[in-house]
């Protein structure tokens, strides 16, 4: 009896000096995850996508059908991904809290051709939601173009 209650004793202590896991706040783990957007433009690594979009996530493009799901989602990055050297972005506002949050902000996205280099700037408004596991992914990305003249 006296083992177990060492034993018992001993797990306790354990437990209360090992250290607590940090929760991030719902801001920290959005921008973590749009640091994975940053990094797929830089690296040109669409794995990262499938870390930030949902499986069923819809990618709302300026004079483009809507494109739903990941893989088509990745298909439309693909495309543009070469000439994207560099992405930036500014949330603005997250708006809700829980399963659902709507984030607000602005990207500078730098284009590099062959013959030209320029950047485009737009607005966002994203949608993101909860997986089971707790981790917000991207559940709707739309974004539209805008210039400093407006």
């Amino acid at each position: 009896m006296p083992t177990k209650l060492f034993l018992l004793l001993l797990a306790v202590a354990f437990l209360a000096c090992a250290p607590e896991k940090k929760t991030l706040s719902v801001a920290e783990q959005i921008k973590a995850q749009n640091e994975k957007l940053h990094q797929a433009v830089l690296t040109k690594n669409l794995s990262l996508l499938d870390e930030v979009y949902a499986t069923d996530a819809y990618f709302l493009s300026p004079g483009n059908s809507p494109i739903m799901g990941i893989e088509n989602i990745k298909k439309r990055w693909e495309a543009g991904l070469g000439s994207m050297k560099e992405m930036t972005s500014q949330s603005l506002s997250l708006i809700g809290e829980g399963d659902l949050v709507s984030e607000v902000g602005l990207v500078k996205t730098h284009i590099e051709t062959a013959d030209t280099s320029f950047v485009i700037q737009s607005k966002y408004n994203n949608v993101w939601q909860k997986d089971a596991e707790g981790n917000y992914r991207l559940k709707v990305d739309i974004w539209n173009a805008y210039s400093e003249a407006q």
